[in-house]
């Protein structure tokens, strides 16, 4: 339809006054000669001169004057010979000279012409005005007529382009592909293959029914490795670097761009192509490559258009940024926002800028600029989170929890807040707000189960609950861990962070099966010793000394932390003081006197050691533990008795003055005990030693009172012969007679009292009172049937047994 009404408006003249009375050649020549401003003369030359001259003017692109002149021949010679040439000449001198109307004409007479050699080739020259002129529709129409025919080989193969063209200009994408393809089939080393390769190339790439992505890579890759001209070698990587690039393959885009650049430098698609080069550089890694297409549209001569120039700046800044150089992403990150303040890389800039920054420790200058972007809508959610992140890392914990809260509350569903809950978390763990940290953990671990993150947030709340003092709920959360992720790497810690939890609510027996469970689940743990030292404490205090002792044996058989190993030493020193095997837990407490470790020795432990060691004769020791009591106890009676355990050993030591000395500190603590009532018989013994016969004298008397209790009568055995002999050393035999008599009345002591019997009789005979000396002899003999050998066996008392 188009083209019939074309070649209505073409022909209209035919009916009006003027054409009626010229002929059609005439009207052609008129055509010309109005179009050219020419006005034409009489011409006397013959006709062979006239074609020799149009055809000069011709070869030398005169082609105004040739179109008048081969317009004038067709009117003045109409029965001049080859006149399909001279039509079709002068259709293309008209053509080349610019009008195109005139010269499809010009073709048209030819194409009317049956037979003719030169039908075909106007023909073609009449469809394509018809693409030239933007009527593709018409254009088909007569290519499709054209190729119907007979044609040679050049005609029809170009005929095929054009059509092929036209097609491609409409809806008919199909068939053009399939015209190219022909070409490209018939013709493969013909001057249109290559042009059919570059447009199949294009049109593959388009979306639609025709595409085919795989096939236009193949006809342009061919076409890169063998093109007929730089030009087409040119266009061919120019259109799969855009192809790639749509397709998002940025690094086959950047290598063809690249390829563009090194073959053909100044092609004119070098400059087109340079911004999108830059950004397929940036997007596949080739960041060195994208600096320099900047650098070559930046600092240069010619700047690029406002727009352009923006993008330009945001990829320098982004490729520095890639590089790690930082200072200089700053740089350009800034120039780009300012160029532009309103431009859409204006906020992404800034916000560049504060990661540049954050990730250059420079945590404020971030802070500093997300202010400019933090309410950018598109940029709110990453800005919150880096806001959060610069925060932490400038100290500034309050601000970091402000920004990372903000971030979970607008952005619930955000990929950033299972990170954000989590670094939530651990700022109130850092500040210690235990109970505060844990709720957010189990937000995380709630709301994101999936996430990588939450089997480390509910172990977190775990440990924050427990630190928190709340061990109900670290229970709770210690259990559900293990429940949830039974193979994460944190179950060993686990279970022993859940096992002293137990212990911590005394749960002990519960206790004990967690960490029964870990030792025999995880043998390899770093946590072994302190599981096996802790089995060892529950089974002691269960009365499983046997167990408790293999438990602590084996924590030292581990290699354990010189802590663990003190603390098990001193365990396994219990379990075999509790066992009965009293010198094997004395030598390892022994070992562990000079440790920090003794901080945790309690007062009956000092004083167990110290009174072990003197029966041992180790007085030395015996000493010396006694004397770390005093020093490390605050409790009264603790020190009486560590005072009175030091005199024991130094009188043993033959120390007598610094004897004196301790059992003078442990007697001037007011404090009613054995160990009081000890260290005033045992004062009163060195006085007596030492000739203080009147001072000794009144501690025995105070030792007499202080030894009242039933429990403490065999010292009060001693306080009482210690008078006696106090009163014989003075000279008051008589008193020292009834004191000494009192002990033989009083008490009967198969190993004492004979003793005392004997001295008392003998004093009694020097005082000249035998009878009295009789008395008690028959005492000796009737009480004591022994009594030779219990006398032969006496000796002078010197300590408590």
């Amino acid at each position: 339809m188009r083209l019939a009404r074309f070649r209505q408006r073409m022909w209209s003249r035919r009916s009006s006054p003027m054409i009626s009375r010229i002929s059609k050649i005439s009207a052609i020549l008129i055509a010309a000669t109005f179009v050219f401003g020419v006005v034409l003369a009489a011409d006397f030359r013959d006709e062979g001169d006239r074609r020799i001259f149009a055809d000069g003017l011709f070869s030398r692109e005169m082609y105004k004057l040739a179109a008048i002149e081969y317009a004038r021949l067709l009117d003045e010679f109409p029965a001049g010979q080859e006149r399909d040439m001279l039509f079709f000449r002068l259709g293309e001198a008209l053509r080349l000279s610019g009008d195109r109307a005139s010269a499809a004409k010009a073709y048209l007479k030819v194409s009317q012409m049956k037979d003719a050699p030169f039908r075909h080739k106007a023909l073609f020259k009449r469809a394509a005005i018809f693409l030239e002129i933007d009527q593709p529709e018409a254009a088909i129409e007569l290519f499709a007529s054209l190729l119907a025919e007979t044609l040679s080989a050049d005609i029809r193969e170009m005929s095929l382009y054009y059509y092929g063209d036209a097609l491609s200009k409409t809806e008919h994408i199909t068939d053009a592909c399939k015209t190219f393809e022909t070409i490209i089939k018939d013709y493969p080393k013909g001057e249109m293959a290559a042009f059919s390769k570059l447009s199949l190339g294009r049109l593959y790439a388009m979306p639609g029914e025709t595409a085919n992505p795989t096939r236009s890579r193949e006809l342009l890759a061919d076409l890169v490795a063998s093109p007929p001209t730089p030009r087409l070698g040119a266009e061919a990587l120019f259109m799969l670097a855009r192809a790639d690039f749509t397709a998002s393959d940025f690094k086959a885009a950047a290598e063809s761009f690249r390829q563009l650049e090194l073959k053909y430098p100044n092609d004119i698609r070098v400059p087109e192509s340079q911004l999108q080069a830059g950004w397929a550089y940036l997007n596949s890694g080739f960041y060195d490559n994208a600096l320099k297409s900047c650098a070559a549209a930046l600092d240069g001569g010619a700047q690029p258009p406002e727009a352009e120039r923006v993008e330009y700046l945001y990829i320098r800044a982004c490729a520095y940024f890639q590089l790690l150089r930082y200072d200089e992403s700053v740089k350009w990150y800034t120039e780009t926002a300012k160029a532009s303040p309103s431009s859409p890389f204006a906020a992404k800039s800034w916000y560049q800028v504060a990661l540049s920054s954050y990730r250059n420790g420079k945590f404020g200058e971030a802070m500093t600029a997300l202010t400019k972007v933090i309410a950018d809508k598109e940029l709110r959610q990453d800005a919150l989170w880096l806001m959060a992140e610069a925060a932490a890392g400038n100290g500034d914990a309050d601000t970091s929890v402000q920004y990372y809260k903000m971030l979970v509350s607008e952005y619930p569903e955000s990929p950033y807040a299972p990170d954000a809950l989590y670094r939530l978390g651990h700022q109130l763990q850092l500040r210690k707000s235990w109970a505060d940290a844990s709720v957010f953990f189990l937000q995380l671990a709630e709301r994101f189960p999936d996430s990588a993150l939450a089997s480390k947030a509910l172990f977190a709340s775990a440990s924050s609950l427990s630190s928190a003092g709340q061990g109900a709920q670290a229970l709770r959360d210690w259990e559900g861990f293990l429940k949830r992720f039974p193979n994460d790497s944190g179950v060993p810690e686990a279970l022993f962070q859940k096992a002293l939890e137990e212990v911590r609510v005394d749960r002990k027996t519960e206790a004990l099966a967690t960490l029964d469970s870990l030792v025999s689940r995880f043998p390899q743990t770093p946590r072994l010793p302190d599981a096996q030292f802790w089995r060892g404490q529950l089974l002691r205090e269960k009365g499983s000394l046997k167990d408790a002792e293999k438990a602590f044996l084996t924590v030292l058989q581990s290699k354990p932390t010189d802590d663990v190993l003190r603390e098990t030493r001193f365990s396994l020193a219990m379990v075999l003081q509790q066992d009965g095997r009293e010198n094997e837990a004395a030598t390892i407490f022994q070992d562990l006197i000079n440790d920090p470790i003794r901080s945790k020795f309690t007062p009956q432990q000092f004083a167990w050691l110290s009174e072990h060691q003197y029966y041992g004769n180790d007085f030395v020791n015996a000493e010396k533990t006694a004397l770390i009591l005093v020093e490390q106890t605050t409790d009264p009676s603790w020190k009486q008795v560590a005072w009175t355990l030091a005199g024991r050993a130094r009188r043993a030591r033959k120390m007598t003055a610094e004897a004196e000395t301790a059992f003078r500190n442990a007697v001037q603590i007011d404090m009613k005990s054995r160990y009081f009532a000890e260290s005033t018989l045992r004062l009163a013994e060195v006085l007596l030693e030492r000739g203080e016969n009147a001072e000794a004298e009144k501690y025995f008397s105070l030792a007499v009172q202080r030894c009242a209790a039933p429990e403490l009568q065999d010292m009060r055995i001693y306080a009482y012969t210690g008078l006696g002999h106090a009163a014989l050393a003075a000279g008051r035999k008589d008193d020292a007679v009834r004191y000494l008599m009192t002990v033989c009345l009083l008490y009967k002591n198969d190993t004492i009292i004979p003793g005392i019997l004997v001295e008392t009789i003998n004093l009694l005979d020097g005082m000249g009172r035998g009878g009295d000396a009789a008395t008690l002899r028959a005492e000796l003999t009737q009480t004591y049937p022994k009594s030779k050998e219990a006398v032969e066996a006496s000796k002078p008392l010197e300590g408590v047994n």
